[in-house]
């Protein structure tokens, strides 16, 4: 095969693309006027913009986009004032509180007199608007969390009333009843009665007052 024949460009007939060529033999991602033969068609991946049409998708994706982020500005408007606003209670709930370092190192023992996990508690106190909060990670589940109340706060021989129907599985398990499982509050002796909720789902207060 004679020299000239060898430098010879493949007809552009050829149904092998380009790009896979260039890729497959790991040349450089612009050609050299020596390869100038193998870019008979353009680089597919390019900034401008291209005609989509033939997927029927629009094609001024900018336009589009400046239009959605323009009919949702109101909603994110309103939802960094929410953010701002809460971070506004936590900062103030950790002044408040005086945490500072050395509330972040850590202690050993039994837990008692740890001042890290005492403000940390007193900072959810605050920010929840209640007497007092119990942050630990040994409460693995809500229904945990809500046995850990029911439990501190009824005595044997209390009621404990349902406005909402009854409960769901795992919390009944904890409520009890008649041969239900021991450490229970029915067989601590808690009672229990409910009342079914209204049509709407909310609390049917004249039954709940008259239970």
């Amino acid at each position: 095969m004679s020299a000239e024949r060898a430098a010879t460009p493949p007809a552009a007939t050829s149904t092998r693309r380009p790009w896979t060529r260039l890729c497959a033999c790991a040349t450089p991602f612009r050609p050299s006027p020596s390869r100038a033969w193998a870019w008979t068609r353009p680089w597919p991946f390019t900034t401008e913009p291209r005609s989509l049409s033939r997927n029927t998708v629009p094609v001024d994706w900018a336009s589009l986009g400046e239009e959605t982020a323009a009919r949702v500005a109101p909603v994110w408007r309103e939802v960094d004032r929410v953010v701002l606003a809460n971070t506004a209670r936590v900062l103030d709930a950790f002044t408040s509180c005086r945490v500072s370092e050395h509330h972040f190192r850590a202690s050993t023992g039994y837990g008692y007199g740890d001042a890290g996990r005492t403000a940390l508690e007193a900072v959810w106190s605050r920010l929840c608007g209640t007497e007092a909060a119990l942050v630990h990670p040994s409460i693995v589940s809500g229904t945990h969390a809500v046995a850990l109340t029911l439990l501190g706060l009824l005595a044997p021989g209390q009621e404990l009333l349902s406005p909402f129907g009854a409960p769901y599985d795992t919390l009944a398990a904890v409520i009890g009843g008649p041969g239900g499982p021991a450490g229970s509050l029915a067989a601590l002796g808690v009672s229990y009665r409910q009342v079914d909720p209204g049509p709407d789902g909310s609390p049917d207060w004249p039954a709940v007052c008259d239970a």
